[in-house]
């Protein structure tokens, strides 16, 4: 199963002392000790990463062999990025890197604690027919979501391997 982080709870899914932790531990305990796999990508994503100084942090956990990552190609993530722009020019949505992401990574799962992009996200004309549209992590009573059932038939194969897409 891949999850997108996104960046606005990457503190309180990785950082101990963050208040929110025992929230998002499930997350956490999830990629780093079962079949959970984290996936990120794109120019808007990755910048987010950045400017937080995250991108050391998918380094460090990378490296570490119980760590799963998957990166998808920033290209196809940019691409599907501007298309969903123009289905959905609203300035409130500030967040159509992931279901751009969703889609290249053919993720099912998001993790976050913003509910505000949760209408914007979840619509289904941004996304390709009979694509399951993603779920949203925000909290503990939505631990049963981190199964195997999210997983796109072309990760089974793939299961507990770094990869690139």
């Amino acid at each position: 199963m891949c999850i997108i982080i996104d960046t606005n709870s990457f503190s309180h899914v990785f950082n101990t002392q963050d208040c929110n932790h025992s929230k998002f531990r499930p997350v956490y305990d999830w990629i780093t000790s079962s079949c959970g796999s984290m996936v990120y990508g794109g120019t808007r994503y990755n910048n987010e990463l950045r400017k937080n100084k995250y991108l050391k942090l998918i380094a460090t956990l990378k490296s570490k062999t119980k760590f799963n990552v998957i990166k998808v190609d920033d290209s196809k993530v940019d691409a599907q990025e501007a298309r969903i722009i123009k289905i959905i020019p609203d300035k409130k949505f500030d967040d159509p890197h992931l279901p751009a992401i969703a889609i290249v990574a053919k993720c099912h799962l998001i993790c976050s604690l913003d509910m505000a992009s949760v209408k914007f996200v979840t619509n289904p004309a941004l996304y390709p027919k009979h694509f399951l549209i993603p779920k949203y992590y925000s909290q503990p009573s939505n631990k049963n979501l981190l199964c195997n059932k999210y997983i796109d038939k072309s990760y089974k194969q793939h299961h507990n391997k770094k990869q690139t897409i």
